[in-house]
């Protein structure tokens, strides 16, 4: 075993568990959008993982080598377009339509039939005088530039979509973007040639922090389970106090209503049962009907605000979250009373 079949096959695993631990979240749109993105990292982690057994084990095992190279480029050459619908499902209005996302993949599946033509279409990969592989005029001048201008507008998304949003969103997007990072690091060094150890890619070796940060993202930081920015749009300007909670109702992210009303609102998801025990109360047992829940909530003694819960599903599954809307048109803004932060 070489250090380089360690490395890739350390990345593989962590790769894996990422998506196991994905798989086990709320089923939400960002979520769908988020397994098909590990899946080709996953998928370009394994063939790294084999390229490097093949070349360790040499003799007829090492004539797969340049296969597994080639397999690579389906991992390679989709991550990007998965990266930018993932984004777009998480920051944007709930993942790219289908027709856009034929689109952007239309230049990524020329990149993998022309590495499944390789050598004999030496456009992508092309065979020296030595009989080594080299990179062609494809990889350098459609491949890469490509990829990274994916990668570039998936980035300004995620600034964009940083620079409004509650405290819980912005720690989430702070564990994407150094996820993000790493591996993107590591894949400029490999195209700059630094190798410190033979056989070793630094972007599947960056991977393993990748992955390292989207789980502590997910466990601590309720990461994937944001509503489309649709739903949030439509309530940014409303006079009433809007929550945006997930399935556990915890406070993930507020209009700015809510935002005036209850600063600590969208302070590390807090429970709503601690932010607004009355209307928490109101709804205690009636968050399993099908359809949005209308009641009325004690505010302060002899006042009530109207207040309606509706569910987020993916199909019929059971809700992922839920839009919380307290109207102050029984009782003024001011009538809504929270609690306020414990210093624990």
């Amino acid at each position: 075993m070489t250090v380089a079949v360690l490395a890739h096959a350390l990345a593989l695993a962590s790769v894996c568990g990422l998506g196991w631990r994905v798989l086990r979240t709320d089923p939400t749109p960002a979520r769908s959008w988020f397994l098909p993105f590990v899946a080709v990292v996953a998928w370009w982690s394994f063939t790294a993982t084999a390229g490097a057994l093949s070349a360790a084990l040499g003799g007829a095992a090492g004539t797969w080598t340049l296969l597994w190279e080639r397999l690579a480029f389906v991992g390679a050459a989709l991550a990007p377009v998965a990266w930018l619908a993932f984004v777009d499902a998480f920051i944007g209005h709930g993942g790219p339509r289908r027709t856009r996302a034929a689109l952007l993949a239309l230049v990524p599946l020329m990149t993998i039939g022309l590495a499944l033509a390789a050598p004999r279409v030496g456009w992508l990969l092309v065979s020296d005088a030595s009989g080594a592989t080299q990179r062609g005029p494809w990889f350098w001048w459609v491949h890469v530039p490509y990829g990274y201008a994916l990668l570039a507008v998936g980035a300004v998304i995620v600034w964009r979509g940083a620079r409004a949003r509650s405290t819980t969103v912005r720690r989430q997007l702070r564990w994407l973007l150094v996820a993000v990072s790493v591996p993107i690091v590591g894949n400029l060094l490999d195209l700059a040639g630094w190798h410190p150890v033979p056989g070793v890619q630094l972007t599947v070796v960056g991977f393993v922090a990748a992955t390292a940060a989207l789980t502590v993202a997910i466990t601590a930081g309720r990461f994937l389970r944001l509503p489309p920015t649709s739903y949030r749009e439509r309530w940014a300007d409303a006079d009433s106090l809007v929550l945006f909670l997930d399935s556990e109702w915890r406070v993930l992210d507020c209009n700015a209503a809510a935002a005036r009303l209850l600063p600590h609102a969208d302070d590390g998801a807090r429970p709503l049962g601690r932010l607004l025990p009355s209307v928490a109360a109101a709804l205690h047992g009636r968050e399993s009907t099908d359809g949005p829940i209308e009641v009325r909530a004690p505010t302060l003694p002899g006042r009530a605000a109207a207040v309606t819960l509706e569910p987020l599903r993916e199909g019929s599954r059971a809700p992922y979250g839920y839009v919380l809307v307290v109207d102050p048109a029984g009782a003024r803004s001011s009538d809504v009373t929270a609690v306020p932060p414990s210093r624990t």
